[in-house]
């Protein structure tokens, strides 16, 4: 099985070696540090096949902005952002749906990590195959089409 490969972005100094410390002594997992500059960590995901990108989640605990661009240039991407005040941390995919993991503790914030591995992306899939949601029935047509 493939190892999940993990960018590291934009967190403060002391947050990202521990970060990094923890993400390295792991066997299944591949960690690259993506430059500061937003524009530069999208190309990185990029040159790095990332599964995983970890943020800093502001200390207002709201969405970093990141996230969405990351996830609408790629879908298949995991985003956490993880908070270097209270340990917090908050799992965005695809259609920018949280997760709360609160209080994150090493073993949670390696399990939703490993998630990506267990829950590959699949092209074919629907949106709602790949959130996990129940699909909902397709709307049936009230009014006949007129032919041309």
């Amino acid at each position: 099985m493939d190892n999940v490969r993990v960018l590291l972005a934009n967190s403060p100094r002391m947050l990202r070696e521990s970060l990094q410390g923890l993400l390295d002594r792991q066997n299944d997992i591949e960690v690259a540090t993506a430059p500061p500059d937003p524009i530069e960590l999208l190309s990185a995901v990029d040159r790095t096949e990332a599964d995983v990108v970890l943020v800093t989640l502001p200390e207002s605990g709201a969405d970093p902005g990141i996230c969405s661009h990351l996830l609408a240039q790629y879908p298949e991407l995991l985003v956490i952002a993880v908070s270097p005040v209270d340990g917090r941390a908050v799992v965005f995919k695809q259609v920018i749906t949280r997760e709360e993991l609160r209080p994150v503790a090493e073993d949670d914030l390696l399990k939703a990590i490993r998630r990506r591995r267990e829950q590959p992306f699949s092209p074919a899939a629907t949106p709602n195959d790949r959130l996990g949601t129940v699909p909902q029935p397709e709307a049936e047509e009230t009014f006949p089409r007129k032919k041309r």
